[in-house]
């Protein structure tokens, strides 16, 4: 297969959803390699048609001037089965500028069928930089640039970046890219996603005499902060094809200046810091529904922009006549390497009154394109509403509609009375017994994770002993990468691989001890890996695998905990919340399986919100019991100096030295103890106990006082951990760690503690 098969290959099995390849109906799709070049430089567009008659080339491509368009290759590529025709154009430009590329367009029985329009933007070939390296004493020389779409952005605005690079093809030092890796860049002030590239050119330049192949990297950016920016300067650890072997060179990157505008002044209420040009569709995943049923929301917000930075948009409910549950930003499932796209969101809500429609959502948002601010606004959508009240449910209370995450609180702290106090034999007890099932775990789980790392070793022990024949090595080593999931770093190998195995003229020869050493020591890499995936299995995973779509699974294992109650499900609904983006239920249920004995400390590493402080002495110790425990400690104890008082008192003869002597010995021991542990006992959060707890999981300022007009004592990070004082109404006064409280909504924080059993 060649370079421009697998170029396309490639790129539809990844860009094209499997709906445009749905058999059924034409479609063209155009795909443009690179949206910045300079002056001079040749362009790869590409189109691909499905169901379209074409004899040989499209008879009307579109026109680009001032841009050239040149027929450049043809073939038959498959994707998913299907044999597709692709078409590859070469673009010229000539000057700088920005340009249009129109689409293609085809009369079929069916109506007219376009392909997507694309924006081109030149720049003067002074961008470019001039550097060499040395893959052997000669200097071969490559060209690096770096494009933005605007040098003056908004804070917060999205906007694609470029970065090229240009690798001189004269003879003989011609090089080819093998591996991009990512480019490292500094990016002070600015955020990015990673800059990767694909091992196939996307065009060509005359430079200097010289051909030059063009690889680009994508990705998009945006400025945290107002003022002048640099992005760069950066470096790759590239690999190169040279001759007839691979190379590992570092390639420069230049900077790229800009300076960031604040956003304007007047933001209308509502603003949250979205920053883009977007379009707004709201869609009622059951507009049919009984009397106590809720209705899923889909809202998608599509268009150019900050489309990952912002939350969704709010249902307009004056009346207050619905229910609300949190909106949830579905994930995107890959990195944003444009400013282009549609952000998803999903809201649960719920009728208390009789309804005919859906509110309108509302959406406020500033377009940098006109540089003013912008609100979108839904239209109601109809709904059928079956049922009234008390038509399905006899009790109007609230809990039968909530989610587990959202049941009655049920405080699970110790409460004691001052009648009895015999109760510490069985805690002590359950403690020993605790300890000693952790310590057989532990030795099973030790036991566990050492079996993968025997065979892996034994694995590689005989690829070591295969090397003889450098094909059987290199296959054998590339079979153990592939069963034990080797990732990037396995490529090379694997390109090695292939280069042997499938060579006709290839002789056999052994594998040079320096080389064999080399993959043997990458073959032993995967035993951490392994080892640590064992781990997360035996601590974390049920039985049954859960499914790829988070959403799904978050309501699989809601749903099984009711059915069969695990700490696990704990911990999976906390990778739940983390993978959709909801960082405070993350926490919560990393809390709520740490309460059941679970260890997520580190998994709380990543999260935000502020934690605990580490447990002093003695503080830290006493506060492991509630401060009640060493009240009836003191009693315990006076009560045995009263029993010991009146058996002397009384004379009484039969009473045995020692129980005088253990009356007197436990009386002494639960009085000072008691007591001290009474008086140096702390009242802060550090050392209460997860069941007396919550956590912090919106975005409300906690405030002076329970109303919105009060004074905003701090903006508590979502995940924050905090103890409930008081409630009054919507609002609830917490006590964050350090000891700072304030009032904060109700629906902004949730107990760690829950009642499963509650229907």
């Amino acid at each position: 297969m060649t370079s421009f098969a697998k170029l396309f290959l490639f790129l539809c099995l990844i860009i094209l959803t499997p709906r445009l390849w749905a058999q059924g109906g034409p479609s063209a799709k155009s795909i443009l390699g690179t949206s910045m070049a300079v002056e001079g430089e040749e362009i790869f567009l590409t189109l691909i048609t499905s169901g379209i008659d074409i004899i040989d080339w499209p008879q009307s491509p579109p026109t680009v001037t001032p841009l050239g368009l040149q027929k450049d290759d043809k073939e038959l590529v498959q994707i998913n089965g299907f044999v597709r025709q692709a078409y590859r154009y070469r673009i010229i430009t000539f000057k700088p500028g920005t340009y249009r590329i129109p689409p293609f367009r085809f009369e079929t029985s069916s109506g007219v069928v376009t392909s997507e329009a694309h924006v081109l933007r030149v720049f003067p070939m002074d961008r470019l930089t001039l550097k060499g390296i040395k893959p052997d004493q000669a200097v071969t020389p490559y060209l690096t640039g770096v494009f933005i779409e605007k040098t003056e952005p908004y804070v917060g605005e999205q906007q694609d970046v470029e970065a090229k690079l240009y690798l001189s093809q004269a003879a003989p030092n011609r090089l080819s890219l093998q591996n991009g890796k990512v480019i490292q860049f500094a990016k002070d002030g600015l955020a990015a996603w990673r800059f990767t590239t694909l091992p196939q050119e996307t065009g060509y330049l005359d430079y200097e005499n010289q051909r030059f192949k063009v690889y680009t990297y994508r990705s998009s950016m945006n400025a945290l902060r107002k003022g002048p920016l640099t992005l760069g300067p950066g470096v790759a650890p590239t690999v190169f094809s040279y001759q007839t072997r691979l190379v590992s060179l570092p390639i420069q990157f230049p900077s790229v200046n800009l300076n960031a505008r604040p956003l304007p002044d007047g933001a209308p209420k509502g603003f949250e810091r979205a920053v883009g040009t977007f379009s707004m569709t709201v869609t009622p995943l059951n507009p049919e529904l009984d009397w106590g049923d809720a209705v899923t929301v889909e809202v998608d917000i599509t268009g150019s922009g900050n489309i990952d930075k912002f939350p969704g948009p709010r249902l307009l409910d004056p009346n207050e006549d619905w229910k609300q549950f949190d909106m949830v930003a579905k994930a995107s499932g890959e990195e944003r390497r444009s400013s282009s796209g549609t952000a998803r969101f999903s809201q649960l809500v719920r009728p208390l009154t009789t309804v005919k429609a859906l509110p309108p959502y509302r959406f406020v948002y500033f377009d940098p394109l006109v540089s003013e601010y912008r609100t979108l606004k839904s239209s109601p959508v109809p709904l059928l509403l079956k049922g009234g009240p008390g038509s399905k449910f006899e009790s109007s209370g609230e809990f039968a509609f909530l989610s587990p995450g959202q049941l009655p609180l049920k405080n699970q702290s110790i409460r004691l009375s001052g009648q009895w106090w015999w109760w510490q034999v069985f805690p002590a007890l359950v403690i020993v017994i605790l300890f000693a099932l952790e310590i057989k775990r532990r030795f099973t789980l030790r036991q566990l994770a050492g079996e993968p790392a025997r065979k892996l070793a034994a694995a590689i022990h005989e690829v070591s002993k295969k090397s003889g024949d450098q094909a059987t090595f290199y296959r054998e080593a590339c079979r153990i990468a592939t069963e034990w999931r080797g990732g990037e770093e396995f490529d090379e190998l694997r390109q090695t691989r292939d280069e042997i195995c499938f060579h006709p003229d290839r002789k056999p020869e052994a594998v040079e001890a320096d080389e064999r050493d080399r993959v043997l020591t990458l073959l032993r890499s995967l035993t951490p890996l392994l080892i640590l995936g064992l781990s997360f299995l035996v601590f974390t995973a049920p039985a049954r695998a859960l499914p790829d779509d988070y959403e799904v699974a978050r309501k699989e294992i809601l749903a099984n905990m009711k059915q069969e109650p695990d700490a696990a499900h704990f911990y999976n609904l906390a990778l739940c919340e983390k993978a959709l983006n909801n960082p405070g239920q993350a926490v919560l249920w990393a809390y709520r399986f740490k309460l059941h004995g679970g260890n997520a400390d580190e998994f709380l590493k990543n999260l935000p919100g502020a934690r605990e402080k580490e447990e002093d002495w003695p503080a830290g110790w006493i506060a492991i019991f509630p401060r009640d425990v060493y009240l009836q400690l003191i009693t315990a104890g006076a009560w045995s100096f009263g029993i010991l008082f009146t058996i002397l008192l009384t004379h009484r003869r039969k009473a045995r030295p020692w129980m005088i002597a253990g009356l007197s010995i436990f009386g002494s021991i639960a009085l000072l103890g008691g007591g001290a542990s009474w008086f140096w006992y702390s009242e802060g959060i550090s050392y209460q106990p997860l069941q007396t707890l919550a956590v912090i999981t919106g975005k409300s300022p906690i405030r002076s006082e329970p109303f919105d007009e009060a004074r905003k004592v701090r903006e508590t990070p979502i995940g924050s951990l905090c103890k409930i004082a008081a409630t009054r109404g919507e609002w609830s006064r917490v006590i964050l760690p350090g000891s700072r409280s304030g009032w904060i909504r109700n629906r902004e924080v949730e107990s760690i503690v829950i009642d499963l059993s509650t229907d």
